[in-house]
């Protein structure tokens, strides 16, 4: 319990950090590193943004009082012309274990289509596909979503959102 405590706490930590971080900085080039106390000792978070062609590229290390390390680089690459957006994640947990990721997301006429493939340390594949379409003159949102998750299940399911017409309209 001691264990999944601490994990859980690291994680914490390490997500409102990164949430600071991306605050103060949005879509642009920095450097922070950023150091607090905690009860079981300091804890360390490095992020570092550049911008590459078309797109952004972010490291962020934190680094535990014991010493432990994690690690996560994003980057993400837009293409106008063809109205699509690419994020690949790749990253390593405080435990050790790796874990990487890539979506692709391509504008449609009425909304979007997002396709997601996610690999985890045992090097087990989880997809999902998104279609999202807005109808501004009935005024609805429609999201259709199937997925297969690591344990190779399968699902899907359809939303349908209804909002005032002014709301959908951007």
């Amino acid at each position: 319990m001691k264990k999944f405590a601490a994990i859980t706490s690291s994680f914490l930590v390490f997500s409102l950090m990164s949430a600071a971080c991306i605050a103060e900085h949005p879509r642009r080039e920095f450097n922070k590193t950023i150091k607090r106390d905690h009860h079981a000792g300091s804890y360390t978070r490095s992020i570092e943004q550049h911008r590459i062609e078309n797109g952004i590229q972010r490291s962020s290390r934190i680094e535990t009082p014991t010493g432990r390390s994690a690690v996560r680089e994003v980057t993400r690459i837009r293409d106008g012309e063809a109205q699509t957006s690419t994020r690949i994640v790749n990253g390593t947990r405080l435990n050790g274990s790796t874990y990487s990721g890539e979506t692709i997301r391509q504008r449609t006429d009425h909304g979007f289509v997002q396709n997601s493939t996610r690999i985890n340390a045992d090097g087990d594949t989880a997809t999902r596909s998104k279609e999202v379409i807005v109808d501004r003159e009935a005024g609805t949102i429609s999201k259709q979503i199937e997925y297969v998750n690591f344990s190779g299940d399968s699902g899907s399911k359809a939303i349908v959102i209804q909002r005032p017409a002014a709301e959908t309209q951007h």
